[in-house]
């Protein structure tokens, strides 16, 4: 038989060569369908490519966000000693790619990289389970793969059925080897009997391998080789014997040894781990494709080919909020990274109060979604809040701002954004990353929404880029109501190529304080009124940014109350108190 022959990609001291198949005559067996495919669990193996030099190799999914391989295919150009920018490293998992966000070593000379990736891979599995952290691979089964063959490839000649060739993209082939471990774990191609009884096809390594899996057979009966959980992760292809040309047959292969550094991929996946507690239903995706969601407070998409549009519910089994007594809120946060600047593909939020408990995707009609949104605002150009619901229209397609089922701006909402962006002449909010803020307070004259867009650096410090902020009272919300109940997010545009992630995605109710209660001890009573009278903003007690007659009134009719107990008197006005209201009344509006 022959052997086929891969082409040397990645860079390495010695680097590992392309999969070898039945390498010779005298040993081994074909497999029946030729050359293997991805099966099981391999669906988690993907190419991973590197831009600092041009290279590639193999990397497992350990679940939805984190990946393995070994450190010189994430090296940066040719310098071992450094690791690549993070942009620079991605995964090509079903035609799109997932770029790396982060990327950790266990030290300067280590063959072990964890990359996490930017979004998050829906379907993938988790395979964490299946970690060997046990220094007990010795003799073992071993089943390896990669994607180290690009070009030709057939098997005719040496036994198999799978003629022809194949382009572009490596091609993941895989086969089985016995192990031993002086060290790191190696493999030779040497002929295996118990592998030829079995029909299994032997192989060693290549070039694009590097970084690729090896599982090794923990079951307890040797028939038993199709359950996936019978093996486990073991190691990771590193280097191999041999020339870029190829193996001879007795060339060894050596593989990272992952029970080495179980410490590490532990420490680092739970220190990392930054989903937290959720406080919003599912999300559910209504427009747009590579979408994830943690099951916490974070969620994603990548490579989406239409507008990407998602939805939750949240409050008390997606009931919600309430906003039934003055200064009532509701408040939304979420942090925002995407990596290419924001214009055609316009970011929008909002929260909405859906009668109906479900919203049902591109909505053309029926029950009205009641709520507001924001948009990202570019330069030159003022965005404020828009209005859904029978006061703003109708229901729309995805809270458009044009068409008959449409959206209406709140009156006077509109606001520029400013940053040091606008000075480049740049129109487009910039990639980066974002801290996001919308609430709703219920006040005497209407509802007041404050929003806030604004750019930050590593550490969370707003940097100056980009800032858009504004505050409106709409004095007639379509929600009669005054529930909330859906918070959702989307991209306007036809699609985009990068990633979009909201992390620490919160929404929190609180509720306003003892009306007339201007001191905030839990009693309304004459010392309140002292407040008042004074002209203290802490007396506005509907929250319109005056304090006056108004204001009093709502004092009176609540005066006795306790944060336990409900008004049961209304003092009236005596003559002093008369003069008061015209005389001593001292109006203050807040700055």
């Amino acid at each position: 038989m022959r052997a086929v022959v891969g082409v040397a990609m990645s860079l390495a001291a010695s680097p590992a060569l392309a999969i070898f198949w039945n390498n010779d005559p005298d040993f081994g067996v074909a497999s029946s369908t030729g050359l293997t495919d991805r099966a099981g669990w391999f669906q988690n193996v993907y190419q991973i490519s590197n831009q600092s030099n041009g290279s590639f190799g193999t990397a497992t999914l350990l679940n939805n966000e984190w990946a393995i391989t070994v450190r010189h295919v994430v090296q940066n150009d040719g310098n071992y000693g450094q690791i690549a920018p993070a942009g620079s490293i991605y995964l090509n998992i079903d035609g799109k790619r997932y770029y790396a966000d982060e990327i950790y070593t266990p030290d300067g000379g280590s063959e072990m990289a964890l990359v996490r990736l930017r979004g998050g891979v829906a379907g993938a599995l988790t395979v964490t389970d299946n970690i060997n952290y046990d220094q007990n691979e010795t003799g073992r089964i071993v089943q390896i793969g990669g994607y180290g063959y690009r070009g030709y490839i057939n098997t005719t000649n040496a036994g198999g059925t799978q003629a022809g060739s194949v382009q572009g993209l490596g091609s993941f082939r895989r086969a089985y080897n016995v192990n031993y471990v002086p060290g790191q774990i190696r493999i030779i191609a040497d002929g295996e009997d118990e592998l030829e009884s079995r029909g299994l096809l032997e192989g060693t390594v290549g070039s694009g391998d590097s970084g690729g899996p090896m599982f090794a057979y923990y079951g307890s009966s040797r028939g038993n080789f199709d359950d996936p959980t019978n093996w486990r992760l073991i190691g990771l292809t590193a280097t191999g014997s041999g020339g870029s040309a190829g193996e001879s047959w007795g060339g060894q292969s050596n593989y990272t040894r992952i029970s080495s550094y179980g410490g590490f991929i532990q420490s680092t996946l739970t220190a990392a781990n930054s989903a937290g507690p959720a406080v919003t239903g599912a999300w559910t995706s209504d427009s747009g494709n590579g979408f994830w969601d943690s099951g916490g407070d974070r969620i994603s998409f990548t490579g989406s080919t239409a507008a990407p549009v998602a939805h939750a519910s949240f409050g008390d089994g997606g009931a919600g909020y309430n906003l039934d007594s003055l200064g009532d809120s509701i408040k939304l946060t979420a942090a925002i990274d995407t990596d290419q600047a924001m214009s055609s593909i316009q970011f929008r939020y909002g929260m909405f109060g859906d009668e109906g408990g479900s919203i049902d995707g591109t909505i053309a009609g029926g029950e009205a979604w009641n709520g507001y949104y924001v948009a990202n605002a570019v330069g030159r150009a003022r965005v404020g809040v828009l209005e859904k619901g029978e006061n703003g229209g109708g229901v729309g397609a995805w809270w458009s701002g044009v068409g008959p089922n449409s959206s209406v701006e709140v009156p006077e909402s509109a606001a520029a954004a400013s940053g040091d962006y606008l000075v480049t002449s740049r129109t487009a909010t910039p990639a980066g990353h974002y801290e996001l803020e919308l609430s709703y307070t219920r006040v005497g004259d209407g509802l007041k929404i404050d929003w806030g867009m604004i750019s930050v650096d590593e550490n969370g410090d707003p940097n100056g880029v980009y800032e858009h902020i504004g505050s409106v009272i709409d004095e007639t919300p379509a929600s009669s109501s005054w529930n909330y109940n859906q918070v959702g997010l989307m991209l306007l545009g036809n699609g985009f190529t990068g990633s979009i992630i909201a992390d620490d995605i919160n929404v929190a109710f609180t509720a306003g304080p003892l009306t007339g209660d201007f001191n905030g001890d839990g009693l309304v009573d004459a010392a309140d009124y002292t407040i008042w009278r004074d002209g203290d903003e802490a007396a506005d007690a509907n929250f319109d940014g005056v304090v006056d007659a108004d204001d009093y009134n709502l004092w009176a009719s609540h005066y006795g109350a306790t944060s336990t107990s409900i008004a049961v008197t209304i003092p009236e006005p005596t003559a002093w108190l008369l003069t008061a209201l015209t005389s001593l009344v001292a109006i203050k509006r807040r700055g």
